[in-house]
């Protein structure tokens, strides 16, 4: 998943993320800092949500059932990492999470890691026995790597 899928996403659900948190196309467009007009080309799918506004829709609206629908329980985490690291392919970070048990697919799994797939975004991430997040990324092989090499160390 890269920044254009995001946007496309959120694009495509921006309707029902409104209707979901019950704001009508007014309230909903100043609390985004965009016009009537704007939420409406949008919803009617004859424009794209900006990257700013993607940010400042998830961090606003980060419980809303349709953007977890969307991205699980790391909309934010998501959004942060696309933002600050759009050259990176991969991510090492150290964050707590609710251990992927709706829209994450374990992959490969032993007593101290679990590589996981996120099942709409492609997103692979590798948590430890508590469900913190070690890592991320948006490609398989690197993920399945580092899932090696980390399970090597511990076991040694």
């Amino acid at each position: 998943m890269n920044k254009q899928t995001v946007i496309i996403l959120l694009s495509e659900n921006l309707k029902l993320i409104r209707n979901e948190a019950d704001y009508t196309q007014d309230e909903f467009a100043k609390i985004l800092g965009l016009s009537k007009k704007t939420i409406v080309q949008i919803e009617k799918q004859r424009a794209l949500i900006n990257w700013t506004t993607i940010i400042a829709l998830c961090s606003l609206f980060s419980t809303n059932k349709v953007i977890l629908s969307l991205f699980e329980d790391e909309p934010l985490n998501l959004i942060r990492e696309l933002s600050l690291h759009f050259d990176d392919e991969h991510y090492y970070t150290k964050s707590k999470t609710l251990g992927g048990t709706v829209f994450w697919d374990n992959l490969e799994e032993n007593q101290f890691y679990k590589l996981q797939k996120h099942n709409f975004s492609q997103f692979y991430r590798i948590l430890d026995e508590q469900n913190y997040r070690i890592y991320s990324s948006f490609e398989e092989e690197a993920a399945q790597d580092f899932f090696k090499k980390i399970t090597q160390q511990k076991v040694k």
